[in-house]
């Protein structure tokens, strides 16, 4: 089930070809707003800070979890969806502003 509204959010996205805010994708998908944000927080990997100390020297996208990279499940994804132009911007020694 989880999976599924994963791909409505992906495919609500890929159809727009456009941004789209939560809370279009909330009326798109007639998703819960509590829903497409879980989902989109899940699909964007989240925050690293329970990773510690495997995230010092390695963005939790990159981690490996047994064989897998983290970042290659929501890659997977998009590309089922039919999206194949995607960015990944890492924090890590990202300058202050």
């Amino acid at each position: 089930m989880e999976l599924s509204k994963q791909f409505d959010i992906l495919e609500a996205l890929a159809e727009a070809n456009a941004s789209l805010s939560q809370r279009e994708l909330e009326r798109i998908t007639h998703l819960s707003l509590g829903t497409v944000n879980r989902i989109l927080k899940k699909l964007t990997a989240g925050f690293d800070s329970r990773m510690v100390p495997i995230t010092f020297n390695t963005s939790k996208s990159l981690v490996r979890v047994h064989g897998v990279r983290i970042i290659d499940h929501p890659i997977d994804a998009c590309l089922l969806a039919g999206i194949s132009e995607f960015y990944h911007r890492s924090r890590k020694n990202t300058p202050a502003s």
